[in-house]
């Protein structure tokens, strides 16, 4: 009887398996990372997202799954635990590679405005169709605002975990431009929206002030523990130490999800700092570090940042399709809100990039808007008492609006591939920074014919009709003030095969500054070409 286990999730010929392998589960593992590592080339090539495929890997195993009779344990929590430390080290990962400068600093802060003007109409937006589309039919106000605030809120975020790895492929400030505000947007609407829980046993007014001292003590305490951090870790002698920060960094992030704070600062800060650390420690700050060390440790932590991240997203998007509940995909009533909804994302998302890149071409940044991870995330965090019925919001909503959101990017990102982008060299002759002489689209300048500017000069040029016109200027007559000379001269390019007689300087032994020459450095020295006759241009 042949059994084919690959951790009781791939099909067994004898039916059901009760125990798992250890050893088939190992391999299932190694070779879900095998092929996350494919479908990051494939992404790469098409510009499809990598997240997609990984999704769709785990709906294929879901569906191995139920050809074996296998009954997965519930993976909720494996999915929350995954999706926190996957959007620490997402953030961490961006933030390790942002150059802050002075002249970046409006677009950094416009991003942040686009951000957070796209969060707050999308959430009022959502919650306004998710509130009247869900009492709709034979339930009458069951939904409440808070809850319908709380829903839209989760659909309002763009996800970063899809739009950091999906725009490697952009270039410039169009690839920064989505870090960050992918980045804001996460940070954003998780402070929104435990923000919003507060609500529920805290009078608004009280909450604001809440929120506002919290927010305070966030930034203020981010900003003093990574500078801490920065120059704790650059003393430490070990090896041993860069997994010793990702502990330290998620210890300081999950004790502040506890007291309700906004703790994802802490992640971005941090990284920024570490990454521009010249920009951070200067004046009297610049004498606690030592910039290579921090260097060294800003590439080597860049790399395990990259590794780790890269590991826990592939995990995550894979048990994510694994848990997809299918038959939610077949509900009209979700299809109908789903597309009401990303229709009103894109629509508040031209509006902002509209307000705030007006000047640009919106291609594709205007697709670039998935919903994925911070979504699910903070769906699972919402109470029990403040979900809603699925009779009223249906689950099957954020998985419909995530695949129609990411269907959307992958269309505008490989849209945005077949327009032909311009050369380096168009790019630079349109900026006006190109030289003529190195520009060949640019006229060239042809020498004109040499006309005398006196009688004087026209008589001493006549002398030189004489000579044939194919040897050229004659280059073995001494040069005018060498007649009266004692030394032989000699001309240029006579000679060449001993290299002892080119040399730099004059003929009495002398630099040309003067100073006194040795015999023996002239016989190192290299010999050196003979100068081009002078030309004249118009």
């Amino acid at each position: 009887m042949l059994t084919l286990n690959m951790g009781n999730i791939l099909l067994a010929a004898n039916g059901g398996i009760d125990v798992m392998n250890t050893y088939g589960f190992i391999i299932l593992l190694c070779l879900v990372i095998i092929l996350s590592y494919g479908f990051n080339l494939i992404a790469s090539k098409t510009r499809i997202p990598s997240v997609l495929m990984l999704i769709g890997l785990g709906v294929g195993l879901q569906f191995l799954a139920d050809a074996a009779h296998f009954e997965p344990p519930n993976l909720n929590f494996a999915l929350e635990v995954l999706g926190q430390v996957g959007l620490i080290m997402i953030v961490l990962e961006a933030a390790l590679e942002l150059e802050i400068r002075r002249n970046k600093l409006p677009l950094i802060g416009k991003s942040f405005g686009a951000a957070l003007v796209g969060l707050m109409f999308s959430v009022a937006g959502i919650a306004v169709i998710v509130y009247y589309m869900g009492n709709l039919g034979q339930h009458t106000n069951d939904m409440s605002w808070l809850t319908a605030i709380l829903d839209a809120t989760c659909l309002a975020v763009i996800s970063s975990a899809i739009v950091i790895p999906s725009v490697s492929v952009l270039e410039g400030e169009r690839k920064e431009w989505m870090i960050y505000e992918a980045t804001f947007s996460d940070i954003l609407g998780i402070m929104l929206f435990y923000f919003l829980l507060t609500l529920e046993s805290t009078p608004l007014q009280q909450a604001g002030l809440d929120f506002a001292g919290s927010f305070l003590l966030t930034i203020v305490g981010s900003v003093v523990v990574s500078y801490i951090l920065v120059v704790v870790f650059q003393r430490i002698k070990t090896h041993i130490k860069l997994f010793l920060l990702i502990a330290v960094l998620m210890l300081l992030y999950f004790t502040g999800k506890l007291f309700h704070l906004s703790p994802l600062w802490i992640i971005l800060i941090f990284g920024l700092v570490l990454a521009n650390s010249r920009l951070f420690f200067r004046g009297w700050l610049a004498q606690w570090v030592d910039h290579e060390k921090i260097q060294n440790i800003d590439r080597d932590f860049t790399v395990l940042t990259l590794e780790f991240a890269f590991l826990i997203r592939t995990f995550f998007f894979v048990v994510f399709g694994f848990t997809l509940d299918l038959t939610s995909l077949l509900s009209p009533q979700a299809w109908l809100e789903a597309i009401a909804i990303t229709a009103l994302l894109y629509l508040v998302r031209f509006g902002a990039l509209r307000a705030f890149r007006w000047k640009d071409n919106l291609n594709p940044e205007l697709w670039i808007a998935p919903r994925g991870l911070i979504t699910i995330l903070l769906f699972f965090s919402i109470p029990a008492n403040l979900m809603a019925e699925e009779a009223l919001f249906s689950p099957g909503i954020l998985l419909i609006v995530i695949l129609l959101t990411s269907g959307i990017m992958t269309w505008g990102m490989v849209r945005y591939r077949g327009e032909a982008p311009r050369t380096n060299l168009e790019e630079i002759r349109m900026e006006g920074m190109l030289p003529l002489e190195l520009d060949p689209m640019a006229p060239q300048e042809v020498d004109a014919p040499w006309t005398p500017s006196s009688a004087a000069e026209a008589s001493a040029h006549a002398g030189l009709d004489d000579a044939p016109s194919a040897a050229g200027p004659d280059f073995g007559a001494p040069p005018p003030g060498h007649e009266n000379k004692t030394e032989p001269f000699t001309p240029p390019g006579e000679g060449l095969a001993d290299s002892t007689e080119l040399r730099s300087g004059t003929a009495d032994g002398t630099d040309a500054d003067g100073t006194a020459r040795d015999a023996d450095q002239d016989d190192k020295r290299p010999p050196q070409p003979p100068p081009d006759p002078p030309t004249q241009k118009s």
